[in-house]
C-alpha cells in the first residue's frame, strides 16, 4: 500500500480523501468514525502481507494516532482511547510478523522491565 502512495498521483489521492474526511467529521462524524476501524483493518492486512517490510507498522500508528487527534479537535463523539490501543496493537504485531531480526523485539521487551519500577511507583502514589 505504501507503494501505492508514494507517487504524484498517491500524493493528490491521499489529500482529497483527507479532504473529504474533514467535511464529512463537521457534518456527521458518526460516519467518519466507522472509517478508523476500517483503516485499522487494512493497515493489519497489508503489514501481514509485506511482513511489516520498511516498518510499515510504525507508519500506520502514527498516521492512526493523528486521526486520533483530529478526532479530539473535532470533538467527535467516540473512544479517545482507540488510537493508543490500535497502534500498540499495530506496533506488537509488526514487531512479530516482520521476523527480520529478533534485536527489536529484545529491546522492546528491555524498555517494559526498565519502566515497570516507574509504573509500580505511579501506583503506589495514586494509592495515597
Amino acid at each position: 500500500m505504501i507503494n501505492l502512495i508514494d507517487t504524484k498521483v498517491g500524493y493528490v489521492t491521499l489529500i482529497v480523501i483527507h479532504l473529504f474526511l474533514g467535511v464529512m467529521l463537521k457534518l456527521s462524524p458518526g460516519i467518519v468514525a466507522l472509517a478508523y476501524p476500517l483503516m485499522f483493518l487494512l493497515f493489519m492486512t497489508d503489514v501481514l502481507y509485506n511482513l511489516d517490510r520498511g516498518s510499515r507498522a510504525g507508519f500506520y500508528a502514527l498516521h492512526m494516532i493523528g486521526y486520533e487527534m483530529v478526532y479530539r479537535m473535532a470533538g467527535a463523539t467516540y473512544s479517545w482511547e482507540m488510537g493508543k490501543y490500535a497502534s500498540i496493537i499495530l506496533l506488537l504485531f509488526g514487531l512479530f510478523v516482520g521476523g527480520e531480526n529478533i534485536f527489536p523485539g529484545f529491546l522492546c521487551f528491555y524498555w517494559f522491565c526498565y519502566f515497570l519500577p516507574f509504573f509500580w511507583w505511579n501506583i503506589q502514589i495514586r494509592k495515597g
